[in-house]
């Protein structure tokens, strides 16, 4: 096994532009965070809800003690049950900025961007260490950074980028054993890392058993100091974050180290849907081989489409030249190792590292190892657990894939460093300006074609009164309804649909706050998709005519409807289209005036 490596310094023009890319990409996802509308990003309100209670009481939360101060899906849960590493920096970094011209929202965005951005510096430095090639590193790194569904996550409050964080710094880790040997420094690290895994997210997890077999043959060869370094590596778990493991252990109980009993307590008593630990595939009929071979309604595609960037609630759909790039990084980096072994068994094969002596070959098949496993887990909870095509589950194994994919193109352009003559070296650097082009451009030809249409859409030069908001703790707005079981609370109007056609015949009166333009602002939570409508009685009777409304995906959903008419007589809203259940936690309304755009 490939042990150590001549000890070297890291160039300086290595550190500074490790550090230029940290502070370009920290802006970037500072300026996102800054623009990106509220509500954008799945669940994005209960991630916020945690990270807002460890900002303002300085601890975790814990259950029940704190449960009335929390924000529960319908199905009983709450983020605070979760590993807190993304929630704790976001408190972090609002704490540091203290009362700014920015709201809190604002600022608790931004643990994200600096999460994602550290992932970033990981991943140009891992590649250098890996490469010792500067542009290859740099290329990785912008290719990482500029991941649109990584951008995204970047951008507002959740904990996929503790996760994003942590499985980068791992398989960062992983490659100082790998280049610089197994030593107090590297052991280390690899503890910090570990701890930071096990305190971002579940999805991060799935790397760890196959990281601890990595170095597994590291103790082994280091027999006289392997127990020591073993030691610090446990230590320096508990210090990244094994402790959480033990704060949950304190208050819940030596049997409950992940929270799993007390998150399914918490969700027999206060949940509105009963059913959320089986709305898998299988539970529809459809089984792994239809999932897979037949590809079941374009899993396949839709999930390829999700990790790159299908994002907000996957509403924004993006083009060929972003999933073209990254079809091409994942596909290389899946056959390289393969084809890798192919070529090694038959002789062929010409290895970038001369110093290798199996090292590095395992260390790749690792990496191979773990994105499959993701990728198996993935499948599994969609078939067994619940149906969330979203790649972003995904993304703790995209720096593997982006080192399995640099690693073929480094062996690829040794082979071609021989036949390129030094008088040609204007053509190295008319390629490598393309490929930076190339990766740069499709990430603003994304932003400029898809997402600033999706958010930024002005067509139009309007004023806009506040919106004000109905009081949801009582029914005293409501008149009358049908096929509709109401219930106000504290957390809004609870709809339980008793049939096909729900209604909610508002109180007329509130047709004196609606003008000919209108908004209505509806935030609500929801089982499953459906449509969601308003009707205005114009004095001739509710009808389609006069209807408008929005589709809502299951989870949060912050709806915006635009109403036109001539005068209101009567307000009816219908909460759904089909029998279920609908959580309204707020109804605003604005009035409009709009003017052509000059």
């Amino acid at each position: 096994m490939h042990q150590t490596r001549q000890k070297e310094s890291t160039p300086y023009f290595v550190i500074i532009t490790a550090g230029a890319l940290f502070l370009l990409f920290f802006s970037y996802y500072v300026f996102t965070a800054w623009h990106l509308p509220r509500g954008a990003g799945p669940d994005s309100g209960a991630h916020y809800d945690i990270a807002k209670f460890i900002y303002e009481n300085g601890r975790l939360a814990v259950v029940p003690e704190d449960v009335d101060r929390l924000k529960l899906t319908p199905y009983g849960s709450t983020r605070a049950l979760r590993p807190p590493l993304s929630y704790l920096v976001s408190a972090g970094v609002a704490g540091a900025l203290g009362e700014s011209g920015s709201s809190t929202f604002i600022n608790l965005r931004f643990g994200s961007g600096l999460l994602c951005a550290l992932a970033v510096v990981l991943s140009f430095i891992g590649l250098w260490l890996l490469f010792e090639r500067y542009w290859l590193a740099l290329a990785g790194s912008l290719l990482f950074g500029l991941l649109p569904q990584l951008a995204f996550i970047a951008s507002y409050t959740n904990d996929d980028s503790g996760a994003i964080f942590s499985a980068t710094a791992l398989v960062f880790a992983m490659i100082l054993v790998l280049r610089k040997g197994l030593c107090w420094h590297s052991a280390i690290v690899f503890g910090l890392a570990t701890g930071l895994v096990l305190l971002s997210k579940f999805t991060a997890w799935l790397l760890l058993p196959l990281a601890a077999g990595f170095l597994l043959p590291y103790l082994w060869r280091c027999r006289r100091f392997g127990m020591n370094y073993l030691a610090a590596v446990t230590v320096a778990v508990v210090v990244g974050g094994g402790w959480w493991i033990l704060f949950n252990m304190y208050h819940y109980g030596i049997d409950d180290p992940v929270l799993s009993q007390v998150s399914t307590r918490l969700s027999e008593q206060r949940a509105v849907y009963q059913d959320a630990g089986n709305r898998g595939y299988v539970s529809r009929g459809v089984g792994l081989s239809e999932l897979i071979v037949d590809n079941y309604k374009n899993f396949i595609g839709e999930t390829f489409k999700a990790t790159v960037g299908h994002l907000d609630w996957l509403r924004i759909r993006l083009g060929w030249p972003q999933y073209a790039l990254y079809a091409l990084i994942f596909g290389i980096g899946f056959l390289y190792l393969p084809i890798r072994l192919g070529r090694q068994w038959v002789g062929t094969s010409s290895h970038y590292d001369p110093q290798e002596a199996g090292g590095t070959t395992w260390f790749y098949g690792v990496l191979f190892l773990m994105t499959v496993f993701q990728i198996v887990m993935y499948i599994q909870f969609n078939l067994y657990h619940d149906v969330q095509v979203q790649g972003k589950y995904l993304l703790p194994a995209f720096f593997p894939v982006l080192i399995l994919f640099s690693a073929a193109l480094a062996e690829a352009g040794q082979g071609m460093a021989g036949r390129i003559r030094d008088s040609d070296s204007a053509l190295k650097i008319v390629f490598g300006a393309l490929c930076f082009a190339i990766i740069i451009g499709s990430h603003v030809h994304g932003l400029r074609a898809y997402v600033v249409p999706y958010y930024f859409q002005e067509p139009y030069v309007f004023r806009m009164s506040d919106f004000h908001y109905l009081d949801l703790t009582n029914l005293k707005f409501v008149k009358a309804s049908q096929d509709v079981r109401l219930r106000a609370g504290p957390e809004g109007l609870t709809a339980e649909s008793l049939g096909v056609d729900p209604r909610i015949r508002l109180k007329d009166k509130l047709c004196q706050r609606l003008e000919v333009n209108s908004l209505v602002h509806v935030v609500l939570r929801a089982e499953k998709k459906g449509d969601l409508k308003i009707y205005v009685d114009e004095g001739q009777g509710f009808s389609e005519a006069s209807a408008q409304g929005r589709r809502y995906a299951p989870g949060e959903n912050h709806l915006i409807i635009p109403m036109g008419f001539s005068r209101c007589r009567a307000i009816r809203l219908d909460p759904a289209s089909e029998a279920g259940t609908v959580v309204i936690e707020r109804v605003g309304l604005a009035s409009l005036h709009i003017a052509n755009r000059p």
